[in-house]
Parts: structure tokens; sequence; C-alpha cells
């Protein structure tokens, strides 16, 4: 009777040591399963902390893309050219005074000739402002292309104006800074006036522009024009209306320049 309360309390201390037991190891599972927790979130947000035994290689500095060119100010544009004297110099005549006057000529309203404020010496030509080149359209223009050869990524979310500014002889034009292209009209309900710059567009070429019209091919009739203007906004060229098309075949308008002789 005597082995039986302290078989009991044998059962007791075993089971109570178990228990501690295993509160101990789950405690210890829990504090590593927290531990693990918060090491694998401190290498997700930062993989060169220094326990890590697999850090990522060292990614080179990044380039800073170069500026963008910037545009000129938009100068603000007179109406569609037209022929002015400026562009001709003039040729003032030179009166030259008799030596001896003459009591046949009956007195009448001699008109008062405007005097130059800066005397000229006899024999030495005025020197004239250079004029301004001209150009117009190149024969066979508009033509069209499709954007998948000018801007691929793009796809059919594309409408534009582009092409060159070229010579007399065919060649491109070397950098002027007198020279840009102006887009103006109506497209889809949506004014249009955009000036673009020639030489930045070199997908058509060394003296290529070309000018967004829309992120969508539209068809329109005569809507849009494109000039050469100056920095100044004077004319360069006639307006030249063109066509557009909904068509992903036909979405970029080719519209090329020539200087004339």
């Amino acid at each position: 009777m005597a082995d039986r309360p302290a078989k009991k309390k044998r059962r007791r201390r075993s089971t109570g040591d178990k228990s501690a037991l295993l509160w101990l190891l789950g405690t210890l599972f829990l504090v590593g399963t927290l531990c693990t927790v918060g090491g694998c979130t401190a290498l997700l947000l930062n993989p060169y902390l220094p326990f890590n035994p697999l850090p990522p290689p060292t990614l080179p500095p990044t380039l800073a893309p170069p500026p963008s060119p910037t545009l000129p100010p938009y100068p603000t544009l007179p109406p569609p050219w037209t022929p002015t004297a400026t562009n001709t110099p003039t040729v003032t005549p030179t009166f030259t005074p008799t030596q001896t006057p003459t009591a046949t000529i009956p007195p009448t309203v001699t008109p008062t000739l405007a005097v130059s404020a800066t005397p000229t010496t006899a024999g030495t030509p005025v020197p004239t402002p250079t004029p301004l080149p001209r150009f117009a359209l190149q024969p066979g223009n508009p033509a069209y292309q499709s954007s998948q050869v000018f801007h691929p990524e793009a796809g059919c979310n594309w409408l534009s104006v582009g092409g060159q500014v070229l010579d007399a002889d065919g060649a491109p034009i070397a950098p002027d800074p007198r020279v840009f292209v102006l887009a103006r009209g109506l497209l889809n309900g949506q004014p249009i006036q955009e000036l673009g710059v020639v030489g930045l567009a070199t997908q058509f070429g060394p003296a290529g522009y070309e000018i967004p019209l829309g992120q969508a091919a539209v068809a329109s009739s005569q809507a849009v024009y494109v000039q050469l203007v100056d920095a100044n906004g004077y004319a360069l060229s006639e307006p030249y209306f063109f066509d557009t098309y909904a068509d992903c075949e036909r979405n970029v308008v080719i519209m090329n320049f020539v200087r004339q002789p």
C-alpha cells in the first residue's frame, strides 16, 4: 500500500518534467521562428547586410540620361507669308545737283529728298543684310509611311508629320538656327500648333524633323499644314496643307523641303 503513493509521486514528477521540457522547446522554436522571419525580412529589404551568406553582386553606378534638347521659345507667328519689299534690296537713286541753275524753269514746289543720316563715300557700296533662304515642297510630297518603320513600339497609336530640309542640290542642309518647321491646323476637333527643330529627328535623315500630331491615326482633308519659318516666326516657305488617313500604313506624313536656288 505504501508503494502506491510513491509511484503516483514519480508519475507526477515525470509528467511535470515533460511539460517543462515541451514548454522550453516550444519557446525556443518560437524565438527561432521570429529570428528567422526577422532576418529574412531584413534581407529582403536590404540584401547587402553583412550576415547574408550570398549577397547579390554590386551593381555599377547608373549613368544619368543626357539632358533633353531645349527648344527655343515659341515665337508669335504672323499670318501666312506674303512677299514683302524687304527680301529684295532696293536701290536708292543718287541725285546730282546741276552746277549752274537756269532761270528758265518756272518756280515749282520742290520735293524734299530724304537725306541719309550717315553719308557714304562715293564708289563704296552700301552693305545689305543677307536674305534668308527660301524653300519649297519637294516634288512627290506629301508621301505616307507606316509608323512601324520609325516608331515600332507605338504600333498604330501614332500620327505625325516629318521629313528633311534639303539644299538646292538635294543634300541635307547644314545646321541652321534660323530654320524651323511649323505645323498648324485643326485635327479631330483639337487645335494643332507645334514647332519642329531641324536636325533632331535623324531617323528621317541628318536634317530630319518630326512633329507629333496625335496618338491615333485619324482621317482629315486639308486640315493641317506645315511651313518653314525663321526664329522670329517669319515665313521661309508657303504653307502646304496635307491629308491624313485612319490607316496604320499611312500614319506618318512625309513632307520634304528643298532650298530654292
